[in-house]
């Protein structure tokens, strides 16, 4: 590209930036809120807030409860893990495209300070605590991206304008097109920003952070068991009767404070036959877990904790998880870095992005033989198929690439069926029949 051009496309970019600043209009306003009623984004400026049970819930103090940090890194983990190709439609099926300047990002780094799981793992774990993942795309003159760099989800902004319907972001006084962030939003009640899972998670997440701290100050305190008070002969005052269940309930209430020996005068200590058992503590904690994982779409063997199996084991719960957990996320990544990352062009050319989840669905070495051979039976797959598949060196043979061309072993030498060129023939020796 002469300079010339090159300098003609910085000038549209400049345009196109201005354009999109100028129709997207200002900021929109927060909404009014008050420290007695306030809003979300004020309870997120603050740290997060309190909820029934008295807990202070944030997106740091959540990370706490150990259910929260196995859903978000488990969820995490399976985004980041899986490979990320380009492939382009063709008359013969989808081809790779690797040399793709979006391939190469997506399979080394994506910038000068993180690699592309890295990239991922972050942005998913924003996503699924504050509901909102953003990265900045830098583009080189030709347009190709250059780098993608993660950016916080608190130094970003969208801006959207419903007279011109344009869409911008504002990052740190600078105006964003659109082609320049890639968004990905958790579930969304107003089509731009999504929902903070945490967020509507605050009463669940409170209750099993105030679980563990009850738990764990029971413990240290002896670990006693709750009981009652019996008056003394001649203690007959009702007014003394409640002035000491109120001094009971200021001195010795709360989570802070269980299994602290109480110490009322005129009044005698019995235990009680309850226990952390009988008042179904450990119950509680397993509905926290099991309400957590249940926003957060994943099985409870994953979690380490035992649940409901569907099918006939953890195959089948593996199947579940990719269909309905891994498969929308993957589906929401795609679909952004499709109409982000790739051109209006490449698009309509036949270039796509897409997670590749068949390691995820691999059963083990005998199920997988027995699908490559009904593959390989009906013409569905050709031997260097399968043996790209589990990562094996391809034959150079003619033959190896047509799945029409069926095998014989004969002499324990793998050979070509009649009709197959006799140079073709493979030379990697299988067992004798």
């Amino acid at each position: 590209m002469s300079a010339a051009a090159l300098l003609a496309a910085d000038e549209a970019r400049t345009a196109r930036v201005a354009l999109a600043a100028q129709r997207a209009g200002p900021a929109p306003r927060e909404a009014r809120s008050s420290l007695t009623a306030p809003e979300s984004w004020l309870t997120a400026w603050f740290g997060g807030g309190a909820v029934k049970s008295g807990a202070t819930v944030s997106e740091h103090t959540a990370f706490n409860v150990a259910v929260v940090r196995a859903c978000i890194d488990v969820r995490a983990l399976l985004v980041a893990m899986l490979p990320v190709k380009v492939y382009l439609r063709t008359p013969k099926g989808p081809e790779e495209q690797r040399d793709h300047a979006v391939a190469r990002l997506l399979r080394g780094r994506v910038s000068d300070s993180q690699t592309s799981f890295k990239w991922r793992y972050a942005s998913q774990v924003c996503h699924d605590l504050g509901g909102n993942a953003y990265s900045r795309i830098v583009r080189d003159r030709y347009g190709a991206p250059e780098s993608i760099r993660f950016t916080k989800p608190a130094d970003i902004a969208p801006r959207w304008n419903p007279d011109t319907e344009v869409l911008a972001y504002e990052h740190k006084g600078r105006v964003l097109t659109r082609d320049e962030v890639l968004h990905i939003a958790n579930l969304s009640t107003n089509g731009l920003t999504g929902r903070s899972p945490l967020a509507d998670l605050r009463e669940v997440v409170g209750l099993a952070m105030t679980a563990e701290e009850f738990t764990a100050r029971t413990f240290a305190n002896g670990n006693r068991k709750p009981g009652v008070f019996t008056a003394h002969p001649g203690v007959s005052d009702l007014s003394k009767a409640k002035a000491a269940a109120e001094a009971y309930h200021t001195q010795y209430g709360g989570a802070q404070n269980a299994g602290k020996a109480p110490f009322i005068v005129g009044y005698d200590w019995k235990e009680s036959g309850f226990s952390n058992a009988d008042a179904e503590l450990m119950a509680l904690r397993k509905f926290s877990l099991e309400e957590v994982a249940r926003v957060y779409h994943l099985p409870l063997h994953l979690l380490g904790a035992t649940g409901p199996t569907l099918g006939s084991g953890v195959e089948q719960l593996n199947r579940a998880l990719v269909d309905y957990t891994l498969a929308p996320l993957c589906a929401n990544w795609e679909a952004e870095m499709n109409t982000t990352l790739l051109t209006e062009q490449e698009q309509d050319e036949g270039y796509y992005v897409k997670f590749v989840v068949d390691a995820l669905l691999r059963g083990n070495p005998l199920q997988r033989a027995q699908v490559y051979q009904i593959l390989r039976s009906i013409a569905a797959m050709d031997v260097n198929q399968i043996r790209r598949l589990e990562e094996w060196g391809e034959y150079p043979d003619g033959w190896a690439g047509d799945p029409r061309l069926p095998m014989n072993n004969q002499g324990g030498i793998a050979t070509a069926a009649s009709g197959a060129p006799a140079s073709g023939a493979a030379t990697e020796p299988t067992a004798a029949p």
